[in-house]
């Protein structure tokens, strides 16, 4: 009687005992959403493209995997899952809400991770490369009207701008001030006095530097 088969070449494991029948081809489940089987790992690694598609609790561990490494200040393995997990969530899923929080949700990861990998090595590369990542999640924000995660990652913007150009001891003060002058505009429209003293203080701080 059959039982099923390999997702990637379609051979069959029987569920038979072997005194009748034989040796019997064992399937193996994917290991983490045990609703598909292959016979082998290359049928696995073949067939990859197509089932991390729906294979969510890939995604889910993808995701995990990356939020632990960014708390752990470990922004190599936060960018390494960060991309593993950007790449299986965009695949196949429609667009709209759900994908949209998920895009959000990665792109904090890796722009905290780029900020950080620009602090822990001083090579600035890391923080030009997370400002259009978070110029995306700023527009999300804003978007879905999350404005004082908008008006914290306005502020974040503003910062990476400025270590990008602390290699050439001159900060873009137009560019950095309006960052954070929109931030400051979003929270007194919307009422958030946090949000307000963070974007500030941000404006201080750029007036110092100055």
């Amino acid at each position: 009687m059959a039982d099923k088969s390999c997702c990637n070449c379609g051979t069959t494991a029987v569920c038979a005992s072997t005194e009748f029948l034989g040796p019997v081809l064992r399937l193996w489940d994917c290991a983490k959403c045990r609703k598909v089987a292959y016979c082998n790992v290359n049928c696995q690694r073949a067939h990859w493209d197509k089932h991390r598609k729906i294979c969510k609790p890939c995604t889910q561990y993808a995701f995990e995997q990356a939020s632990i490494a960014m708390k752990a200040d470990d922004w190599r393995k936060a960018l390494k899952w960060s991309g593993f997990f950007e790449k299986m969530m965009k695949r196949g899923d429609p667009p709209g809400f759900e994908r949209d929080e998920l895009q959000r949700s990665v792109l904090l990861v890796f722009t905290i991770a780029y900020e950080q990998a620009a602090k822990a090595t001083g090579e600035l590369h890391y923080a030009h490369d997370g400002v259009p990542l978070i110029r995306e999640q700023i527009e999300l924000y804003g978007q879905y009207k999350h404005f004082d995660l908008q008006v914290e990652s306005l502020c974040t913007l503003g910062h990476l701008i400025t270590m990008t150009t602390l290699d050439k001891k001159i900060i873009d003060e137009q560019v950095v001030v309006g960052c954070f002058q929109r931030a400051s505009d979003i929270a007194k429209l919307h009422g958030s006095a946090f949000a307000e003293y963070s974007a500030s203080f941000a404006l201080g701080q750029i007036a110092g530097i100055q």
